[in-house]
């Protein structure tokens, strides 16, 4: 974790890495496919509940954190999508959507957060964090393979 310190005290920038998968897709497919915020709002865990996107972002809750949301950062096309929380979330994040291509129609991805969290948040929130990146990556996996396991 990166230390950083402010008016709330020490804050450490945590870094979540989830699982990567592999996907019977080329990468301009993926990336085309988590352009628009309805479609990330279909890879969430159970935890989010009330998605309401449109194409520059989303609105949704988080059981026991309350309302939340995301909107687009600065994506490189067809590598990495880049999502900001919202000024709404109680946590400031940014999700990353990483692909790379292993083949013309096999891709990698995985899912990376960042959070800028005092210590004391950091390990409760650790683990929920690191369940929503190996679920988002479970689901992509399986809206791209329909008879994948999960």
């Amino acid at each position: 974790m990166e230390k950083k310190s402010g008016g709330l005290g020490e804050r450490r920038i945590m870094k979540i890495e989830g699982q990567a998968v592999e996907i019977p897709a080329p990468a301009t497919e993926i990336f085309h496919f988590l352009e628009k915020m309805d479609h990330v709002g279909l890879l969430m865990p159970e935890q989010i509940t009330d998605w309401k996107g449109n194409e520059l972002s989303a609105e949704f809750n988080i059981k026991n954190l309350g309302s939340s949301g995301l909107c687009y950062g600065l994506n490189e096309y067809p590598l990495k999508i880049n999502m900001l929380a919202s000024e709404r979330s109680k946590i400031k994040f940014e999700l990353n959507a990483c692909i790379k291509e292993l083949a013309p129609d096999v891709s990698r991805i995985y899912f990376e957060l960042l959070a800028d969290v005092n210590p004391f948040i950091a390990s409760m929130v650790t683990k929920p964090l690191q369940h929503l990146t190996d679920t988002m990556a479970k689901n992509i996996k399986h809206t791209f393979t329909p008879g994948a396991s999960q």
